[in-house]
């Protein structure tokens, strides 16, 4: 078994990395092997959880040179007998850690500079498709891309016509009212009576052939 890469600043280069499932409630991960000049070697482990899936996508693009937009996002192009990652340069800054009462070497930082097969534990195919497909979903959400799968949109309905609005209704024009009636003959006054004649005749005339 090699040494491990001592704390401190190294260039180092890739050697090998895969995807895996860490720890009893099986976190999914990607871990990269690093190599230095000595051939000392230690691991990075990029988490692929919903709160550190975006940091371990941005080192691997920035610092190791993945294209996730040529492999479409999915996670599981790391995953094979002939890791595209190997012989990428990068310079690691390494810390010791305290984990379980036993202080270990850790990679706590990878910076841009910079096969084998699958390590110990990895994935197959099968499962690293699995976890690649979830890990696409998440960062094609967080980065504002179409989700995955999506229900067929339906046609917009046709719009409606605009309701017409009320026509204002008026009162109809008031008729004139009729002429009044002519009064009836009982309410029109009676014609003067005439004067009698001065000599005590009245008018009517009387034929004096006729004898009496």
């Amino acid at each position: 078994m090699g040494t491990v890469i001592p704390v401190g600043t190294h260039d180092v280069q890739v050697v090998d990395h895969y995807l895996t499932k860490i720890g009893q409630k099986e976190t999914p991960a990607v871990v990269v092997v690093f190599e230095d000049a000595d051939g000392s070697r230690l691991s990075w482990t990029g988490w692929l959880t919903d709160k550190t899936i975006l940091a371990t996508f941005e080192t691997l693009e920035t610092a190791l040179g993945w294209d996730s937009v040529a492999d479409n996002f999915e996670v599981a192009a790391l995953q094979g007998e002939h890791p595209k990652l190997a012989g990428r340069e990068a310079t690691i800054v390494v810390e010791e850690e305290e984990y379980e009462g036993r202080v270990r070497n850790r990679v706590k930082w990878v910076n841009p500079k910079g096969s084998s097969g699958p390590g110990p534990g990895a994935m197959d195919i099968a499962a690293a498709k699995a976890v690649s497909a979830q890990v696409r979903a998440r960062v094609l959400t967080s980065r504002g891309g179409p989700k995955p799968s999506t229900a067929p949109a339906r046609p917009a309905a046709a719009a409606s016509r605009p309701a017409r609005p009320p026509t204002p209704q008026t009162a109809p024009a008031s008729r004139a009212a009729p002429p009044a009636a002519a009064a009836p003959d009982s309410a029109r006054p009676a014609p003067a009576a005439r004067p009698a004649p001065a000599d005590g005749r009245s008018d009517q005339q009387f034929d004096d052939s006729i004898p009496f």
